[in-house]
């Protein structure tokens, strides 16, 4: 009976002593919430759809005025009329190498079009409006990207109408060039250099220049939502570079409002 009473006793303290199952690492954990809600949520397409429509509207009224140069629209790539959120998940479970990952993942030309987007974009075509699309995408993307266009049947998919990044990251100088040949009535992107020449400007900066363009959001310019990337994130560290993610994470924390 001793015998029994030491098993049993044994069983029950190797039985609270064994470490719980750990759960599987992530690569990047900070980003799973914000790539979940882009890539599930009801509420991202909403949203989506949201911007689009109202793009429409403006067009349609634009439309209605004179114009004493042919009407285009400019677009953004990433995130406004093509879903890479794939890619973004991918990294959230393994190491991704940018950029050789990242430009991988445009020769594979497996981008989805962001709700509304296809739509608007044809509709706009059809109406003799051309489509100018200003990317960061460096020029070793610029084969994938069009490729990638086309097969969802984008309008104006060619070398003329996708601008690369070249030897500058602001969008400005391409901007510029398209509207010394067209009116340009629309401007379509997910984050503010994709209408103001916001370079790195700080988070208060870039508020402030909202601010100023206040009455452009949701007239010329539309905007739609990323929460995963951009220049709002870099601004949080002061866009340096070689930090730690514990540094990044220090900066991010050093931003939050609480009471």
């Amino acid at each position: 009976m001793k015998n029994l009473w030491f098993i049993l006793i044994s069983l029950i303290i190797v039985g609270c002593t064994t470490p719980a199952p750990q759960a599987t690492p992530l690569n990047d954990e900070s980003m799973l919430l914000s790539v979940l809600w882009t890539q599930t949520s009801a509420e991202y397409q909403a949203l989506a759809h949201q911007a689009y429509n109202l793009a429409h509207l403006r067009l349609d009224a634009s439309l209605t005025r004179p114009h004493s140069k042919p009407l285009a629209i400019i677009a953004d790539i990433d995130e406004t009329v093509l879903n890479n959120t794939f890619y973004n998940a991918k990294e959230i479970l393994v190491k991704q190498h940018y950029p050789d990952d990242f430009y991988a993942w445009i020769d594979s030309a497996r981008g989805l079009a962001i709700p509304g987007a296809l739509k608007f974009t044809t509709y706009a075509a059809s109406k003799g409006v051309t489509i100018f699309y200003v990317t960061n995408r460096r020029t070793r993307g610029a084969e994938g990207t069009i490729r990638n266009l086309r097969k969802l049947g984008f309008p104006n998919a060619d070398s003329a109408h996708v601008l690369m990044k070249t030897n500058t990251s602001s969008k400005e100088p391409r901007r510029q060039r398209i509207m010394a040949d067209y009116d340009v009535v629309l401007l379509l992107g997910d984050n503010l250099v994709d209408f103001i020449d916001a370079g790195k400007a700080s988070v208060a900066e870039r508020s402030a220049l909202v601010d100023e363009h206040r009455d452009d959001f949701g007239n010329r310019f539309i905007i739609l939502p990323n929460p995963m990337h951009g220049s709002w994130k870099k601004a949080l560290y002061n866009f340096k570079t070689n930090l730690t993610p514990e540094d990044i994470r220090k900066q991010y924390l050093s931003h939050l409002q609480t009471f």
